[in-house]
């Protein structure tokens, strides 16, 4: 199953279509392996767009499975600088995702226009656009909880490996480190643990190329704001996610039944199978008991017998799980009748009378329980209640 995703916004646009393998399964194998080549062009995919696969199988039962999900990106190159919104004076993307890109715009032409100009106007010109850098790199600071520039930029490893020799026994870094503060960055935003790292990345690019620019190096800054540029397009194009409709097979409608009212057929299961069950249940542990008493004398019983006393043994299992200590010494009797009469042998008498008096204890009717209503159909309460009443009358 291929599913393309194609367009940008809310615009996006998602087109179905089964691929079938062309493997012949009427060997009915365990394993198969099997290979298929899809054609991209073939299934309307452009640059930009994402192909979503998984594989869909069903057994002989219809019985149906399917494996995970799996995404194929196309990056779209050419979008990287794409001009839209510019010459066409539409704001067709936000201004976060315009302004890097006019940087790297601007950083080139400073490039081209250097032989041209003096080089304190090349300088300034950097300087300017390190500052542009600067006020962006903070505004993508906010979307990680950085309102200040005192946490932004990394240190390297050896920095990081000499503060923690200095911190050594500090006991307040200790508790830095387990301790629940409210006013930390990190937890300052609602952004998933990949995005996070993404942005983060996206900073120490837009850091670095500051720097640069700031140095009056704008062909070094270039490199680095073009990487952070194409790790903005990611973000942009990872916010347009595939949710597949789950499947739900439904019965089949009756037109001619449906929205008629007619709800007269409509029993409970519980008020229609429970009491027939019951009855059920009660008649064969009477035949039973009578089986039990006529091998008595004679040990020879017919098929049909036979079968009921095996109805009978599931009735007592079920029984003796639920009260052991009632029932469980008339099971094992049962069941040694039954090894006895299906192997031919000769029966104990003991057995027989512990078994019936199991059977007995099942037909007894239960005792009736505690109830709130008396004899003449009202409730305790009700009946105080009337009884204060009469005696207020005069």
């Amino acid at each position: 199953m291929a599913t393309v995703a194609s367009g940008a916004g809310e615009a996006v646009k998602f087109s179905e279509q089964a691929i079938h393998f062309s493997n012949s399964f009427s060997a009915h194998n365990k394993n198969y392996a099997l290979k298929k080549t899809i054609d991209f062009p073939s299934l309307g995919m452009k640059p930009g767009d994402e192909l979503y696969l998984y594989i869909k199988t069903s057994d002989n039962s219809r019985q149906q499975t399917q494996s995970d999900t799996y995404i194929i990106s196309i990056a779209d190159t050419a979008e990287l600088m794409s001009f839209d919104g510019i010459i066409n004076s539409i704001n067709l993307k936000p201004e976060y995702f315009r302004s890097q890109r006019q940087i790297i715009i601007e950083t080139e032409q400073l490039l081209k226009d250097k032989p041209s100009i003096t080089q304190d106007a090349f300088n300034n010109k950097s300087n300017d656009l390190g500052i542009d850098q600067k006020l962006l790199r903070l505004r993508y600071g906010k979307f990680l909880g950085e309102e200040f520039e005192a946490n932004i930029g990394e240190h390297d490893e050896h920095e990081k490996a000499a503060d923690a020799n200095t911190d050594f026994g500090n006991a307040e870094v200790i508790i830095d480190q387990f301790s629940h503060k409210h006013d930390v960055a990190e937890d300052a935003t609602f952004f998933d643990p990949q995005t996070k790292k993404q942005l983060k990345a996206v900073l120490t690019e837009m850091w670095n190329a500051e720097l640069r620019l700031r140095t009056f190096k704008p062909a070094d800054a270039l490199p680095f704001e073009y990487k952070a540029l194409r790790l903005l397009k990611d973000l942009q194009q990872q916010s347009r996610v595939y949710v597949a409709k789950t499947n739900i097979k439904t019965p089949a409608l009756k037109p001619e039944t449906r929205l008629t009212g007619e709800l007269d057929k409509i029993i409970s299961p519980s008020t229609q199978n429970k009491p027939r069950q019951k009855n059920m249940s009660l008649i064969a542990a009477q035949q039973t008991l009578s089986i039990l008493e006529n091998i008595k004398t004679n040990d020879s019983i017919s098929n049909a017998e036979m079968d009921l006393l095996q109805q009978t043994n599931q009735l007592m299992m079920q029984a003796a799980s639920i009260s052991p200590g009632k029932y469980l010494a008339a099971l094992r009797s049962y069941q040694r009748i039954l090894n006895q009469l299906q192997q031919k042998q000769q029966l104990v008498l003991k057995d027989i009378h512990t078994a019936q008096q199991g059977l007995q204890q099942m037909l007894l009717s239960p005792a009736p329980k505690p109830s709130a209503l008396t004899a003449n159909g009202n409730s305790l309460s009700q009946q105080y209640f009337m009884n204060i009443k009469e005696a207020a009358q005069p």
